[in-house]
């Protein structure tokens, strides 16, 4: 009988290539090491669900602010706009009013007037910076709609044109302050997303960081 070497096979040119065998116990020791990583790393994983669980409540209750923040901002926007549309209306019907301003006016206030409700909730990133643009375009034709009307006097003490004169004044103290608060309770929800272990679990129940849109401010 022929006999074969473990240490190796001839090939047909007659020269012998070494044939690797495992070590009995090689295997199992790779696959205790992985279990033992995949122990660690589960135990990790619930002792940071374990303890960020008593965070869920301050973190729940701080999206909740953020969100109220976020609706104060928008009523100050919509009230702007329906202060821009009583006004718009006025100027309208005033004769020789700049066509020009008129048109600048009313584009602005239905672009202001359609944009989307929590733009800061989009996921996409462009979508608060067309409502940031629209509203700051509405607070420009406001400038030249109360500009105009002073060379009317026929409507330049009218209600409208007045409400819409205080809006570019305490109005926009209103929104400044909105802002404000909104950035703060922003601040203080993007400092809890990060703290761990509440970062472990929070993207799994759907809370994420939240860019502070406040930050631009109307030109």
């Amino acid at each position: 009988m022929r006999q074969h070497s473990i240490a190796g096979a001839r090939t047909g040119a007659g020269r012998a290539h070494p044939i690797s065998v495992a070590r009995p116990g090689a295997t199992s020791d790779r696959a205790t090491h992985a279990i033992t990583v995949a122990l660690q790393v589960g135990c990790l994983l619930v002792a940071g669900l374990l303890l960020g669980g008593c965070g869920r409540t301050e973190l729940t209750q701080s999206d909740l602010t953020v969100r109220e923040a976020w609706r104060n901002v928008e009523f100050c926007y919509a009230h702007r706009v329906a202060v821009a549309a009583a006004a718009l209306r006025v100027a309208s019907a005033t004769a020789d009013f700049d066509r020009p301003t008129l048109d600048f006016a009313t584009e602005a206030t239905n672009r202001a007037a359609h944009q989307p409700p929590n733009a800061a909730w989009s996921d996409d990133p462009q979508s608060f910076d067309r409502f940031k643009q629209a509203h700051g375009e509405l607070t420009l034709a406001l400038f030249r709609l109360l500009a105009e009307a002073q060379r009317h006097p026929g409507i330049a003490a009218r209600s409208e044109i007045l409400a819409a004169r205080d809006e570019l004044t305490s109005g926009l103290a209103q929104l400044e302050a909105a802002r404000s608060r909104y950035s703060a309770a922003i601040a203080h929800y993007n400092r809890l997303i990060g703290r761990f272990p509440i970062r472990l679990w929070a993207g799994l129940l759907g809370f994420r960081e939240r860019e502070d849109f406040a930050r631009l401010r109307d030109r």
